[in-house]
C-alpha cells in the first residue's frame, strides 16, 4: 500500500509538472494569438489605405483629362488667334500709313499667340509627365495590393492555425484539471485505504495477542 501510495504521489507530481507545462504553452499561444491578430488589422490598414491613395490618385487622373481639354481649347484658340492677327497684319499692310497701328496691334495679338502657344506646349509637358508619374502610382498601388492580398491570406491561414492550437491547448488544459482532480481523489482513496489497512492490522495484531492469552 505504501507503495502505491509512493507512486501515486510520483504520477501525481508528473501531472502537475504537465498541467504546468501545458498552462504555460496555453499563455504562449494566447500571445501568439494576439499578435497575429494584430499583424492582420495592420495588414487590413494597409489594404485601406492602399484603396484611398488609389481613390486620390483616380481624381488626380480626372483631373488632368481635364486640364488637357482646356490646354486642347486654349491651344485651338491661340491658333485661330494666330491666324486672325496673320490676316489683320496682312490688311494693314494694304491699308499703308492708315494702318499702321493697327499692324503695331496685330503684331502684338501675333507674339501673345506664341506665346500662349509655348506655354500651353509647357503645359501639356507638365500634364504629360504628371500622367507617367501617376501611372507609376497606380501600378505600385496594384502591386503593394496584390502583395498585401497575398499575406493577408497567409496571415489568416497562420490565424486559423493559431486559433487551433489555442483551441487544443484549452483542451489539453481542461483534460489535466480533470486528471488532477481524479489523480487527487484517486490518492484520497488510497490513502484512506492504508489507514483502514493499518487499521485492521493493528485490530489484527491485537486479536492474535489476545488469542494467545487464552
Amino acid at each position: 500500500i505504501e507503495q502505491l501510495v509512493d507512486r501515486g504521489k510520483s504520477v501525481n507530481d508528473i501531472i502537475e509538472h504537465t498541467a504546468s507545462t501545458v498552462r504555460h504553452a496555453q499563455l504562449e499561444a494566447d500571445e501568439g494569438e494576439r499578435i497575429m491578430r494584430t499583424y492582420i488589422e495592420r495588414i487590413q490598414d494597409i489594404d485601406h489605405n492602399a484603396l484611398l491613395m488609389k481613390g486620390h490618385v483616380d481624381q488626380l487622373k480626372d483631373t488632368s483629362a481635364q486640364i488637357r481639354t482646356i490646354v486642347s481649347a486654349v491651344k485651338e484658340i491661340a491658333g485661330q488667334t494666330k491666324l486672325l492677327s496673320l490676316n489683320a497684319s496682312i490688311e494693314a499692310a494694304r491699308a499703308g500709313e492708315h494702318g499702321a497701328g493697327f499692324a503695331v496691334v496685330a503684331k502684338e495679338v501675333n507674339k501673345l499667340a506664341d506665346h500662349t502657344k509655348d506655354t500651353v506646349a509647357h503645359i501639356e509637358e507638365l500634364v504629360g509627365n504628371s500622367n507617367l508619374a501617376t501611372n507609376a502610382v497606380v501600378y505600385n498601388i496594384e502591386v503593394v495590393k496584390s502583395s498585401v492580398g497575398t499575406v493577408r491570406g497567409q496571415a489568416d491561414a497562420a490565424g486559423n492555425a493559431f486559433q487551433q492550437i489555442v483551441d487544443h491547448v484549452e483542451h489539453s488544459t481542461s483534460n489535466m484539471v480533470h486528471i488532477q482532480g481524479e489523480m487527487s481523489d484517486l490518492l484520497q482513496m488510497i490513502s484512506h485505504i492504508h489507514e483502514a489497512t493499518a487499521e485492521v492490522a493493528a485490530s489484527a495484531e491485537q486479536l492474535n495477542r489476545t488469542t494467545k492469552h487464552l
